[in-house]
């Protein structure tokens, strides 16, 4: 779902930093032999060109997995961690 204005409902002390940085919840790989697991990472705050959505559902597919696994290196190298 679109939204006008960002949606602030989760936002608390401990998540907003200064500067209009959000931190969020997201799954990373340290390594390619590491395990995908919860991390936080810093967003920042939507701009009025940026469209919001509301995430309901998500997954994981299989080209994600070769790119956290690096398999693709020789032509597609992985930033660590990855995201």
């Amino acid at each position: 779902m679109a939204r006008n204005a960002p949606d602030t409902s989760t936002v608390t002390d401990n998540n907003l930093a200064a500067g209009g940085v959000r931190t969020v919840r997201a799954y990373a790989a340290a390594s390619a032999t590491s395990a995908l697991a919860p991390t936080t990472i810093p967003r920042r705050d939507p701009q009025p060109h940026d469209v919001q959505i509301e995430i309901q559902y998500c997954g994981i597919c299989h080209s994600d997995l070769h790119t956290v696994r690096n398999e693709w290196g020789n032509v597609m190298p992985t930033a660590y961690p990855c995201v």
